[in-house]
């Protein structure tokens, strides 16, 4: 009989399989119909930082939405403060995106919290959406086309891959 596995992550099980299990493979070398391609930055410096809020603020007022991916929900300790999601929410509604909306959701609210500000970020009535990697599966929002992925290295790559 034949069979079509397909993965965009291969696990072992799917990379065993594609060595020594005799499959033919399959590779898809283009991208779909309007995707656009992903760019990645790092930003490391101040300057780079005004920069990054910049442009996310030009994105918003033509109309995209964004993503904020934090490594944590709250903070346990002063060093980790900048990082923590529900940290990053407050600032940005202070300061660097007072003018937008955001949202806010993470892995500890409940699900029809969590469920309802995700239809508002898929219909547009939230522009910004601050979160985990509660966003990692599942999410597919056309219009927002920017993600802000802060403490990188507090991530797998396997994560970073995801989002």
């Amino acid at each position: 009989p034949h069979m079509r596995v397909m993965t965009a992550t291969p696990i072992p099980r799917s990379l065993c399989l594609t060595q020594f299990g005799e499959l033919d493979i399959s590779i898809n070398t283009e991208l779909p119909p309007g995707r656009q391609p992903v760019m990645t930055s790092r930003v490391s410096t101040t300057p780079q930082r005004k920069k990054a809020w910049e442009f996310l603020r030009a994105q918003i007022a033509a109309g995209r939405q964004a993503y904020i991916v934090c490594p944590r929900i709250d903070s346990e300790d002063e060093q980790n403060i900048r990082s923590s999601a529900e940290e990053v929410y407050r600032k940005l509604q202070k300061s660097e995106l007072a003018t937008a909306s955001i949202g806010l959701v993470h892995g500890q609210m409940d699900r029809e919290e969590r469920a309802g500000i995700m239809k508002q970020f898929h219909q547009g009535t939230i522009q910004v959406l601050v979160s985990t990697t509660v966003v990692e599966v599942g999410v597919d929002v056309p219009n927002a086309t920017l993600m802000v992925i802060l403490q990188a290295d507090r991530f797998g790559l396997s994560q970073l891959h995801q989002l």
